[in-house]
């Protein structure tokens, strides 16, 4: 009788650095490069791999992926900001009896965002304007000024007349020819649509 045993095999977790989910990352972690066949290191051609529980999608958006060809980890640009898990087995082809599981933990963040106050100087009572100026010209959003598309704009504090608003859809603020002379003020809140 010759009994032939299969060689140990092991997965082990990944944790790779947290990716801003704006920007996304390419090949974050190769999750198969702390695995071990037999005590060496794991070959892709020994192995067989299988996603055995995916990313889940926060509202239907991107999520990090592994590849199982490769075991390389992406994170698509426009991913929400949260903690994903990517449940992994691999198994050798020679025994494919011989599985070990692992777990890959992605951290994604939020992209910096900004809002700093706006001054548009003095205007002439009895003229207006119909466009003084941009609020979002002076933001940011991961370091660029956001779109109307890419933010969503509140009034927190409107202005004392009504005649001085906020298009809550483009950022531009109009003065009506009927506001009498003063200093109004507008508190304005911006939040990223990706990441509310």
């Amino acid at each position: 009788n010759v009994v032939v045993t299969a060689p140990a095999i092991g997965a082990s977790n990944d944790a790779p650095p947290a990716v801003n989910g704006a920007n996304g990352a390419n090949d974050i972690v190769n999750a198969f490069a702390n695995d071990t066949l037999n005590g060496a290191p794991v070959v892709v051609s020994s192995i067989t791999a299988t996603i055995t529980a995916g990313a889940n999608s926060i509202n239907g958006a991107p999520v990090p992926v592994l590849d199982p060809a490769t075991g390389l980890v992406d994170v698509p640009a426009g991913t929400p900001a949260g903690t994903y898990t990517i449940n992994y087995r691999i198994c050798e082809n020679n025994n494919p009896a011989n599985c070990a599981d692992a777990i890959v933990t992605v951290v994604v963040t939020a992209p910096a965002i900004t809002a700093s106050d706006d001054n548009y100087g003095n205007l002439r009572s009895g003229i207006g304007n119909a466009n003084a100026g941009n609020i979002l010209d002076n933001d940011a959003l991961n370091g660029v000024a956001p779109t109307p598309s890419s933010v969503t704009i509140t009034v927190t504090a409107p202005a004392s007349n009504p005649g001085v608003a906020l298009d809550l859809a483009t950022g531009n603020v109009s003065v009506s020819s009927t506001v009498p002379a003063g200093t109004y003020t507008i508190g304005y809140q911006i939040c990223e649509k990706l990441n509310p």
